[in-house]
């Protein structure tokens, strides 16, 4: 079977050309964020966010997920880590109400319990937009479309 290559995900920027593309290493999945300028040699790495169950400094056979920022171009070396913690607390609504659900169905479930309508994202007060997309400010959603919605919306205000 032909692995699909996934493509780069390429937004430009003043300073340069941001890319995140798959990284390579398959016992430590994830993505490389670089910055990348048409005339330079090579891209500068801004971030990696990867699986990693082998850190020496971390309880042997855990997985985690992984940060690490190169917060100075100028060092080869990374200067941030950040071992991302909460991960299955974050996801545990699956266990509550059903893993085979979707995220969507999910949500519709937890309001219809709670007796509340959802707020589509066109009325969140999490709505933000980058470029020409809307986003979740909180992250329960990536990308939304208008009538998308999570189940935990906050009606926006006309203050807010």
């Amino acid at each position: 079977m032909k692995e699909e290559r996934l493509q780069d995900l390429r937004v430009e920027t003043p300073l340069g050309t941001i890319i995140v593309r798959p990284s390579c290493n398959s016992e430590h999945p994830g993505v490389w964020i670089d910055l990348c300028r048409t005339k330079a040699d090579d891209d500068m790495p801004l971030a990696l966010i990867e699986f990693s169950n082998d850190d020496t400094d971390l309880p042997e056979g855990q997985p985690y997920l992984i940060t690490r920022v190169w917060g100075n171009g100028r060092d080869e070396s990374y200067t941030d880590r950040i071992v991302h913690q909460g991960i299955e607390e974050y996801f545990g609504i699956e266990e509550e109400i059903g893993a085979d659900m979707t995220c969507a169905a999910k949500a519709d479930s937890h309001l219809e319990e709670s007796g509340n309508t959802p707020v589509s994202c066109k009325d969140c007060q999490y709505l933000t937009f980058s470029d020409c997309y809307g986003e979740c400010r909180i992250g329960r959603r990536g990308i939304v479309r208008p009538d998308d919605h999570c189940g935990f919306g906050v009606r926006r205000t006309k203050e807010s």
